[in-house]
């Protein structure tokens, strides 16, 4: 259906029209919770080429685009050109206002499972850093799920080689799993 719906508003808007694009989104994500990661990572680089083009290479539409473009080349092991497409996104979600903390989150999370897939664990470590940050900043620094975040932070730093602050982040998670939610 998604095809057949872009073929024709290909016909009336044309093949780079931002309506293109948004049924070019729905494609890609039918494409990728099939499996069909290799295709929905050349759909999601359409789009970033239609939004580029549209609205310029650092206009907020296309940071989604290029994070699941990154999502898609780390499930095809094409590290490489994640780490570009999620490092392009990162930028630009930090110009300008506070970007929808579910995106800036994924964009974070795939660039500490590609950086740790490439041996990057430092820098690993510091997007994780940044995860913890966006998680407190959105949901404050109580409860599982910061807790969960912060582990996941002390682990990357003990493999990092500093186990000292791997400790403390370890007895802050602790805390932060003790200490009720905020309402």
């Amino acid at each position: 259906m998604f095809r057949d719906a872009i073929t024709r508003i290909e016909r009336i808007a044309g093949p780079d029209h931002p309506y293109t694009a948004i049924l070019l989104e729905h494609l890609g994500e039918a494409l990728f919770s099939l499996g069909q990661f290799g295709e929905a990572t050349e759909v999601y680089g359409r789009i970033v080429d239609i939004r580029s083009r549209t609205f310029g290479p650092d206009h907020r539409s296309v940071a989604p685009a290029l994070t699941r473009q990154g999502l898609g080349y780390i499930a095809i092991s094409r590290n490489l050109d994640a780490v570009q497409a999620l490092r392009r996104a990162l930028a630009i979600w930090r110009v300008g206002d506070q970007p929808p903390t579910s995106e800036l989150l994924l964009t974070l999370e795939g660039l500490v499972e590609v950086s740790e897939t490439l041996g990057r664990i430092r820098e690993a470590a510091d997007y994780q850093l940044q995860v913890v940050v966006a998680r407190a900043i959105d949901q404050g620094e109580r409860g599982a799920v910061f807790a969960d975040e912060l582990e996941e932070y002390a682990r990357l730093l003990r493999r990092a080689g500093e186990p000292g602050q791997a400790d403390e982040m370890e007895d802050r998670a602790e805390r932060a799993r003790l200490a009720l939610p905020r309402p």
